[in-house]
């Protein structure tokens, strides 16, 4: 299947795909996961190496398919002919397949899916649709290959490349078809009762039951139909954009068609273009000479006859985002939502591609508030999961997106909560117009106008989501206020205990951290580089290992202290070897470790064993030796390399021999002197006089000598022992000695000429 990947695919009269891996000799099986229960097994395989996708027949003429990823083979929705499959090939990015009937040419192409004011369509298979509204769910069967999908309050339209189906949808319990006709569909929407129809040459509105009613002259070929309420917005080949107005009873041209080639620089060709709620203003994606997309999106304002734009080029630490759909808001004008991915491929390194992907998620919302004197203005950002697969619609307070979760074979249609919604979900229409002219208000610095919008307010949890976007705005003496109207004394404390932090970005994630937004406190954390409070929310969120490597590359004074808490958690959990690794990185491992695996004897000295530490191991000596545990505690005090100890245990069990070799050969001189008292307690002078002399206690040898009147003695060690000054053995001893000293004396010499 591949030059540096091979798997060898074959399939034995049932309908699973068995799999083996030369390279690493792995074998497994692909289940089909097939859309009736009818007797059959698959009769043939072909792969594409272009896409990834191996595709198998059946008997039943389903066509099955699995992608390959890095994580594995990804089952894709079925399709279906007629007839037994015979034989498939790939040609290309299309798929040929031979049955008893005929031949098909398949080609692939996006899922496509549709939303409508609490109603969704989405395509599962090449010929059936899910519909949902209100919490209840139908299935959609239709005879066409469907290539798109538009819905109105009561009616679905589906289409292939040739023919028109339309069906009621309301209530779901009965859909029933209205009838179906034959034209030449690129991309159509659905109105009331009109459908706007584009094609190759034309673009036309026609009744759901087919008959034209009107033609819409249009300068080209349109490639780009939308329509946002009654707004139809439609862009050509040339660059042209078109607005009508579907609300009476024809079609009227709705505001002067606007020429983007003079417009915008390097522009070759619109991608997507759409009205908001009101029509007075158009939100553009645009391709550029290159026919690749721009970094940007552009707002066409219709009243004031001006482009706005905004790039999501790179900038420092980012990678470059291309737009890739958009969508106003069904009812809020100013309210625009970009989805915004990364390219797939770049020109780096595989290394340096790792950690973009890592850092950088694959596709993020972003929301936009469009002003025509302030331009636009980012009003929040939300990175996607994996799951994530597009965004269909925004319908405050909610983003309607597309998502295939792990455990699912079906793209279903989701509801995500905008954050300035959060504990808003279920709020009426003048709570979300308040909100959001709160919002804009308060990004643009009118805190008069914010105020004014909220006046008559007074649900706390509107409050609360007041309080969290002062935190995007970083308006502090907002927020203050939006906390006394929630009666919160303790966010007011807080935020007065922040005034003390010198950085205005850390009070801010100060007042986040309380309101529970973790996220944006850990931003504006790092951008104030405070990473010792940063490193504190990681803990107390229990992001350990992050917090651990913030330690080690932000916050080097707290790595010991991080590490050691990190221990207590582990211990906690019961994790008791990574406990004992995080305990020896903070350098505490002497204390916690064997009040950690006190309880657990063996554990414990292996543990003491392995880690060679001298302090630990003369700490498990002493323990034995307290048991009585003699043999071991020797032991351990030789591997400690403590002679000291060894020597007392020795003279306690009074094998003094052993104890004058230990002290002899290490030349210890606390292991001598205790040796030395032992001896003299004993009464044994001479041993007594001799580790003394080892232990470099000359005093106290000389004091010996004088009591037992060992003159040769104490002279030989008053000799050994004498420095100059008052405290010399020497003169000591002459003051007390009876005969003259006989100490030999060297003459002395007068120095010569040359010293």
């Amino acid at each position: 299947m591949g030059r540096q990947w091979c798997v060898l695919a074959c399939t034995v009269s049932d309908t699973t795909v068995r799999c083996w891996e030369p390279s690493s000799g792995e074998t497994y099986t692909l289940s089909a996961q097939l859309p009736d229960v009818t007797a059959q097994t698959i009769t043939c395989l072909a792969y594409s190496s272009n896409k990834g996708v191996l595709c198998g027949c059946t008997t039943v003429g389903n066509v099955v398919f699995w992608r390959h990823t890095a994580a594995g083979w990804d089952p894709l929705p079925p399709a279906k002919v007629q007839g037994v499959a015979k034989t498939c090939t790939w040609g290309g990015s299309m798929l040929a397949v031979n049955s008893s009937s005929a031949t098909y040419i398949m080609k692939e192409h996006n899922l496509c899916a549709a939303y409508y004011r609490g109603m969704s369509a989405v395509q599962v298979s090449a010929s059936q649709l899910i519909v949902q509204s209100a919490g209840e769910t139908a299935e959609l069967n239709t005879d066409l290959q469907v290539f798109g999908v538009c819905l109105s309050r009561e009616h679905a339209a589906v289409w292939s490349n040739r023919t028109m189906a339309v069906y009621t949808v309301a209530p779901l319990s009965t859909i029933n078809a209205i009838g179906s006709f034959g034209c030449q569909v690129d991309s159509a929407v659905l109105y009331e009762q009109s459908l706007v129809v584009a094609s190759t040459s034309k673009l036309q509105i026609h009744t759901l039951q087919g008959t034209v009613k009107q033609t819409l002259d249009c300068d080209g070929q349109a490639i780009s139909l939308s329509l946002t309420g009654h707004f139809l917005t439609v862009a050509t080949i040339n660059g042209i954009l078109h607005m009508w107005d579907l609300s009476r009873r024809e079609a009227k041209i709705h505001g002067k068609a606007k020429d983007l080639v003079d417009s915008i620089s390097d522009f070759a060709e619109v991608m997507c273009a759409r009205t908001n709620a009101t029509g007075t203003r158009v939100a553009l994606s645009v391709a550029g000479a290159n026919l690749l997309p721009l970094p940007k999106i552009y707002v066409w304002d219709m009243e004031t006859d001006s482009m706005l734009c905004h790039s999501f080029s790179a900038q420092e630490s980012e990678v470059s985002r291309f737009v890739v759909n958009l969508y106003w808001d069904c009812e809020e004008p100013r309210l625009l939502v970009c989805e915004t991915r990364r390219p797939t491929t770049q020109a780096h390194s595989a290394s340096v591609l790792r950690k973009v992907i890592n850092q950088h998620p694959s596709s993020i919302l972003v929301s936009l508030i469009t002003s025509s004197e302030h331009g636009l203005l980012i009003q929040d950002t939300r990175s996607m999961s994996q799951e994530f697969v597009s965004l269909v619609a925004v319908d405050t307070p909610n983003y309607i997106v597309l998502s295939k979760p792990s455990n699912q074979q079906n793209i279903s249609v989701e509801k995500i909560l905008m954050r300035d919604f959060e504990g808003l979900e279920n709020c009426d229409a003048a709570t979300r117009s308040a909100v959001i002219k709160f919002s804009f208000s308060l990004i643009i610095g009118d805190i008069d106008h914010a105020f004014k919008a909220i006046h008559n307010i007074h649900s706390v949890a509107v409050w609360s989501s007041l309080a969290r976007m002062c935190v995007k705005a970083q308006r502090l003496d907002v927020a203050r206020i939006c906390l006394g109207n929630m009666k919160d004394t303790r966010g007011v404390a807080a935020l007065r205990q922040a005034e003390q932090l010198p950085e205005p970005e850390a009070r801010v994630a100060a007042l986040a951290v309380h309101l529970g937004m973790l996220e944006e406190a850990e931003k504006l954390y790092a951008v104030c580089g405070r990473w010792d409070l940063l490193n504190r929310l990681l803990q107390a969120q229990g992001k350990w290992r992050d917090a651990v490597k913030l330690a080690e590359e932000k916050d080097r004074i707290h790595v010991r202290h991080t590490c050691h808490w990190y221990g207590k958690h582990l211990e906690s959990q019961g994790d008791l070897e990574r406990a004992a690794e995080m305990y020896k990185r903070a350098d505490t491992h002497r204390h916690q470790v064997p009040c950690m695996l006190l309880h657990d004897y063996t554990a414990l000295e292996r543990y003491i064993t392995a880690s060679g530490d001298p302090a630990l191991i003369r700490w498990w000596a002493q323990y034995m030796e307290s048991t009585g545990d003699m043999e071991s505690a020797m032991r351990h005090y030789t591997d400690a390399g403590d002679n000291l100890s060894m020597v007392r245990v020795m003279c306690f069990l009074e094998d003094y021999d052993r104890a004058a070799d230990i002290a002899n050969s290490s030349g210890d001189r606390a292991a001598c002197y205790h040796l030395a008292r032992q001896y003299e307690n004993m009464g044994r002078i001479p041993e007594a006089i001799h580790f003394f002399t080892r232990a470099t206690a000359y005093a106290n040898a000389i004091r010996i000598c004088k009591e037992q009147s060992l003159e040769e003695q104490t002279m030989v060690t008053s000799a050994v022992g004498w420095t100059p000054g008052p405290v010399g053995g020497c003169p000591a001893f002459s003051r007390h000695c009876a005969r003259p000293c006989r100490v030999a004396v060297p003459p002395c010499r007068p120095p010569t000429s040359g010293t």
